[in-house]
């Protein structure tokens, strides 16, 4: 770690209104926001495709620095926490955010290209637009997570150094690189006389070349990519029948796959449309089974899986052409089934949003979500669901959880003792534990994360919190790991005794004063001053 949580916090406030390019590419997306912010907390790297993968994408390196928590009802994020959004935002890609306060309704963050304008239409690499980082109020949504770093207490000044003068020559190298445009080969399956699969009132063959690969050529040109159709604009030809037609006639050059392999295309993606019963439904990619999935695959089957569903897995194949003969030629290809055309809700959805599903595909290929995606196109509703139950007596406090002023006595009942934490969460530090029999005085009480929780102020100064027993939904006690009793000698209770006067004066009086450290003290005006000293 390079920075201690004040630090991290400190550097949030100074990158508003600044605009972070931190793969030098694309413009300035959400995810290099949040990657610029872990890597100068960390001086490690996110990876992967998608800002709503990044808890899972980059799970081993995250688990070095931090902890990925789903987020739940009660759960309140806090400053320098990293929010990842799912994939109703950004046309499927998600959206990623950095913490700045928060309430268990809504919450502040820092973000990047939330109106999708840290990249405009033009040079991909390094690519340029106006949209800075922001602050913005956002809602729950659900499903979404939260990175939580670790943050040590005090950083090596020797040791951050050196961190800081590697990422900078890394950083540096980053900037001069330039991205190697791919060499890309789209095709649309079946073609000539054969139309493929029917269903739902369109052929396969013509659906494809219509809606699907057309786009995907788009989107991937406007990465930078030198891209072609198979059989030209019109895809005219049947990448499949050229291949068998070269074989055949003992040409493994100028046919079909033999001769993309010729033109020297670095990639090649195949589109399909499946057919079975009107039940059968998802989509899957197909590779030889002479190879391994690359990123690629991974990430084409990753986008099929969250809009239409998957069928099965990327699925290794040693039975269909194309396939075997791009393991005989060494080619990086992969057929890929769109869905089912048979299935009405397959072809339903595909021909709705059969732009966003070319994108989502392009962006698999690209290895990044093409073009400023628009994070606020969809934004999340709030939810009444996440509005705490608030029990009996409790009332909301400042951060939108359920707290009572209470005062009273507790006293440990459990064997192994209790959890002295520096929060009302179960995660948070524990800082002590107070042993069985053992008594405090708390001023407060909480209903939150499942638990009633109670707090005080320690020796030291500092607040502290213990979860008593569990509560249901609506807060009611489910158990207990203690006692609770009344501290009536925390208040301080005066009373005068007197009897007869001199000169206006009282001959006697007594004032009894009850205090907090279990001490009954007794003064007299005859200059006696007697304490008696008892343990409630």
């Amino acid at each position: 770690m390079l920075m201690t949580k004040s630090q991290a916090e400190k550097w949030l406030d100074n990158s508003e209104g600044k605009q972070y390019n931190f793969d030098n590419y694309a413009g300035f997306q959400c995810y290099d926001y949040a990657n610029a912010f872990f890597n100068a907390v960390t001086g490690a790297a996110l990876t992967g495709l998608y800002a709503k993968n990044i808890p899972f994408d980059n799970a081993v390196v995250i688990s070095k620095y931090a902890k990925v928590i789903k987020n739940y009802d009660s759960f309140l994020p806090r400053k320098t926490d990293i929010a990842v959004f799912n994939g109703s935002l950004g046309g499927g890609a998600g959206h990623v955010a950095v913490v700045t306060k928060a309430n268990l309704t809504q919450f502040q963050v820092l973000e990047q290209n939330w109106n999708g304008q840290g990249w405009t239409n033009g040079v991909a690499s390094p690519g340029w637009g106006p949209e800075r980082v922001t602050r913005r109020w956002h809602y729950y949504d659900d499903p979404m997570y939260f990175i939580r770093f670790d943050f040590p207490s005090k950083i090596n000044a020797g040791k951050k150094a050196k961190q800081v003068i590697k990422n900078a020559v890394a950083n540096n190298e980053k900037t001069k690189a330039k991205i190697k445009p791919k060499k890309i080969m789209i095709v649309a399956g079946h073609g000539y006389s054969d139309s493929g699969a029917v269903g739902n009132g369109t052929n396969e063959r013509d659906f494809i070349r219509k809606n699907i690969t057309p786009h995907v050529a788009s989107y991937l040109r406007q990465a930078g990519h030198e891209v072609a159709l198979y059989g030209g604009s019109k895809q005219s030809q049947d990448m499949y029948q050229d291949t068998a037609y070269g074989q055949n006639v003992g040409n493994r050059s100028d046919y079909g796959m033999y001769w993309v392999k010729k033109q020297k295309y670095d990639i090649i993606a195949e589109f399909h449309l499946d057919a079975a019963g009107a039940s059968a439904s998802g989509g899957h990619v197909i590779i030889s089974s002479a190879f391994n999935a690359d990123r690629i695959d991974k990430d084409i089957q990753k986008v099929i899986k969250d809009n239409v569903g998957q069928i099965r897995d990327i699925t290794p194949r040693n039975d269909l052409l194309n396939a075997n003969v791009s393991a005989e030629i060494n080619m990086n290809y992969r057929l890929t089934e769109l869905g089912f055309i048979t299935n009405k809700t397959d072809m339903d959805w595909i021909k709705k949003n059969s732009k966003k599903y070319a994108k989502l595909i392009a962006g698999a290929i690209n290895g990044k979500p093409i073009g400023g995606v628009v994070a606020s196109s969809k934004k999340p509703k709030p939810k009444n669901e996440k509005k705490p139950v608030i029990p009996n007596g409790y009332t909301l406090d400042k951060n939108g959880v359920p707290y009572k002023k209470e005062r009273g006595k507790y006293t440990v009942t459990t064997v192994k003792g209790n959890n002295v934490r520096s929060s009302y969460n179960t995660t948070a530090e524990i800082t002590g534990v107070l042993p069985n029999g053992t008594s405090i005085i708390y001023d407060g009480a909480y209903c939150i994360n499942g638990y009633r929780w109670i707090t005080y102020i320690s020796n030291n100064g500092k607040r502290r919190y213990i979860a008593t027993g569990e509560v249901d939904k609506d807060g009611k006690r489910l158990n207990s790991f203690g006692k609770f009793g009344v501290a009536w000698y925390n208040s301080i209770v005066i009373m005068s005794l007197y009897k007869g006067s001199h000169y206006g004066y009282p001959l006697f009086y007594c004032i009894i004063i009850f205090v907090p450290d279990f001490k009954l003290i007794l003064y007299s005006t005859n200059h006696i001053l007697m304490s008696v000293f008892f343990q409630y």
